[in-house]
Order: C-alpha cells, then sequence, then structure tokens
C-alpha cells in the first residue's frame, strides 16, 4: 500500500505530501490540483511500462494513462528550483525517490536521481495489482465495445472502462474477490450477479448481459429488466441513458479488487442519481476494508456524506461501515495572492463527524439555503414598504 506521495514543482504544487490510506478522498474547486497527485502516479507507472523509468529516457509525459503535454505543461509556475520530484512511500518501509531535469520543450524529462531498495515490478503501482478509470469513460452511444485480451487476462478494465464489457464476459460466472463485497440480494458470489445487484441500486431490477466475439474482438453490453418473473427485451446501453454504463467500469473494479491492490477511481460519480452516489461510496468503503487501496477524485457531497455515514456505522459497529483510521480525506485549494495551491488535510472524528471544514468544502447546499432565506425576507420587506 502507498503511505505518501510528495510531489515538487508539479503543475500547482511547489512541494506538497499527501498521506494515503486504505480509502483516500481529492476533493477541491476547478482547476486547483485534485488530479495532480494521481497524474503523478500515473507518469510513473506509464514510464515504467513504456520501459523508459528508471533507466532509460526518463519521465514520459504522454502515454496510455494520462497526456500531460510537454515539460512545460508539467512545471509549476512558482517552482523554485529547475527540479522535478515524485518520492512515493510505501508500508513495507520502501521508498521511491525519483527526480527528473527540466526541459520546457522535451515531453519526456531525464531522470536525475532514482533510488529504490525493492525491484518496481514487485510493488503495486507498478505491476498487474493496478486499476485506474479516468473521468471520462466510455460513452454507452455504441454497438460494440472493444476487446484485449492481454489486458482482461491482468485484469486491467481500460482508463476509460473500455475493456468492462470484454471482462464480464469472460469472468461473469468467477467468484468476486471478497465475500464482504457481497451485495445484500445477490444470490451468489459470482461476479455478474453481484454486478447486478450493486447496479440494481441505481436502477432496480436491471440484469446486465455482456458477450465477446473473439474473431471479431470486440463486445457487445445489453441491459434488461425484470418485473417479477418476467423479464424484458434486451435494451441497448445508449436507451438506458448514460449513467448505468458509465457507472458499471466503476462497480467492477471495485468488485475485483484484491488485497494489495491500487484502484484509482476519478468522479465515481458521474451521470449517477444522489442515491446511487451514496451506494457506490459504501462500496468503495467495502472494497477498501478487503485489502485494496481505494483512491477518488471527487465533487460529490454525496460520496463524501457516504463515507461520513460509513464511518459513523463503524463507530457503531454496524454493518456496511469503515472505521475513522483507514480513511484519508483531503482538500486542495489556491494559496491567496499565488498561482499555487495547497492540500488540507480533512479531519474526521470516529463518528464521522468533519472537524475542520474550510471554506468551499461542499456547503454549497447550506450557502443556497441561506440565500433563499435571504430572498424571502428581501420579498417581505419590499412588500411591506
Amino acid at each position: 500500500m502507498i503511505k505518501s506521495v510528495n510531489i515538487k514543482n508539479i503543475k500547482g504544487f511547489i512541494s506538497q505530501k499527501a498521506d494515503l490510506n486504505n480509502l483516500t478522498l481529492f476533493a477541491g474547486l476547478n482547476g486547483m490540483g485534485k488530479s495532480t497527485f494521481i497524474q503523478s502516479m500515473l507518469l510513473l507507472r506509464q514510464s515504467y511500462l513504456s520501459g523508459r523509468f528508471p533507466s532509460k529516457g526518463g519521465l514520459l509525459l504522454n502515454g496510455d494513462l494520462t497526456t500531460i503535454g510537454i515539460g512545460k505543461d508539467l512545471f509549476a509556475f512558482d517552482a523554485d528550483s529547475d527540479e522535478i520530484a515524485i518520492n512515493i512511500d510505501f508500508d513495507n518501509d520502501t521508498n521511491l525517490l525519483s527526480s527528473f531535469n527540466y526541459d520546457a520543450s522535451s515531453d519526456t524529462l531525464p531522470v536525475k536521481n532514482f533510488n529504490c531498495i525493492t525491484t518496481l515490478e514487485d510493488i503495486s503501482l507498478f505491476n498487474n495489482n493496478f486499476q485506474y478509470l479516468h473521468a471520462e469513460r466510455l460513452s454507452p452511444e455504441r454497438d460494440f465495445f472493444p476487446g484485449s485480451l492481454t489486458n482482461v487476462k491482468n485484469g486491467f478494465l481500460g482508463k476509460n472502462g473500455q475493456f468492462t464489457a470484454h471482462y464480464l464476459a469472460e469472468n461473469q460466472r468467477k467468484d468476486i474477490a471478497n465475500e464482504t463485497l457481497k451485495h445484500p440480494t445477490a444470490k451468489t458470489l459470482t461476479l455478474l450477479d453481484n454486478v447486478d445487484a450493486w447496479l440494481g441500486e441505481l436502477s432496480p431490477g436491471i440484469k446486465v448481459r455482456p458477450q465477446y466475439t473473439q474473431q471479431l474482438n470486440s463486445s457487445t453490453l445489453t441491459y434488461n429488466f425484470t418485473k417479477g418473473d418476467e423479464i424484458s427485451e434486451d435494451v441497448k446501453p445508449a436507451n438506458v441513458g448514460f449513467g448505468l454504463t458509465y457507472i458499471l467500469p466503476v462497480i467492477t473494479a471495485l468488485l475485483i479488487a484484491k488485497p494489495d491492490d491500487i484502484v484509482i477511481i476519478e468522479n465515481p460519480e458521474s451521470h449517477i442519481h444522489p442515491s446511487g452516489q451514496s451506494s457506490i461510496a459504501k462500496l468503495c468503503c467495502l472494497s477498501a476494508l478487503t485489502g485494496a487501496q481505494i483512491v477518488i477524485e471527487t465533487h460529490s457531497d454525496h460520496i463524501i456524506n457516504g463515507v461520513l455515514l460509513s464511518i459513523k456505522r463503524g463507530f457503531y459497529k454496524l454493518d456496511n461501515s469503515i472505521p475513522q483510521n483507514k480513511v484519508a480525506m483531503y482538500f486542495i485549494e489556491r494559496i491567496e495572492n499565488s498561482f499555487s495551491s495547497t492540500i488540507k488535510p480533512i479531519v474526521i472524528n470516529e463518528q464521522g463527524r468533519i472537524k475542520n471544514a474550510p471554506l468551499n468544502f461542499f456547503d454549497q447546499f447550506a450557502k443556497d439555503i441561506k440565500e433563499m432565506m435571504n430572498v424571502n425576507n428581501e420579498s417581505i420587506h419590499k412588500q411591506t414598504s
């Protein structure tokens, strides 16, 4: 498990450190740098998989996992030196120290220093115990989804979740990674039963029907709905809206996560009804409890509140819970009169209460209610004056 990520002179950060936990959430206004810690990890992974890191080439800025541009696009505006660094601590007393020379016009930054006592392929960040889902996932408005025998064999659903249909088709009858993740309404431990059950919290009675055609190396995905003993005709993804197909890779990734896996998900709430977002937060907590490390970037107060609720349930030793000491939460905001951002740890007590909520930390509902009350008062004053 990753214990901390320390970055220097990357985008909006001169020097900042984030301590990660079993479940870690990043939040903040747009453009503050929520994605930067995630991108730093992705840069190391894609550079390693391309064969450029650590011994050849350097830090690959554009690849299969993330696209930054050239050196000047990565380099912090307020940088205090020409050195770019990404240092990661792991829970087995392993430290990965890496720094790179700045080159404004290159898409690969040369390695300046590197030190790690462990072979990188033994670390989840660099091997097959890794999953990443970008905020922009594959649109349901298609008849076919791409296949990939190699990625499916390695358990990777694709940056955009594009191989999810293929993965489900190949593994639908296999048991999920941990019984803790079994949905209460699922009849078995099989992957597809539990995908259907968790998806049913967003759209009751829905069933997923994935198929893979080897000759075409592509998959199809359809849905049907149950009503008592009746089953509807198959429905194309485009005809059930964006949300169900958008969340399908998220649910699948969380269900198949194994101990020591790293699962990074950007905006799991996209296109999902608030009650469904709360359910996804619950599944994130359960997946983190199985020993996987879940890292989330979110704009959703329903995701945040779902996690806080799970912490409170943990305090009272109820089901669907996670202890407070397994969760880390951060709010990223711009430093006043600066181009740079700072990362603020959110302090949560054992009963799921936030003790130091900063301004703009999911307080818009309260602001809107206050404004509505002010409008009412103004209206009454205008009518009586």
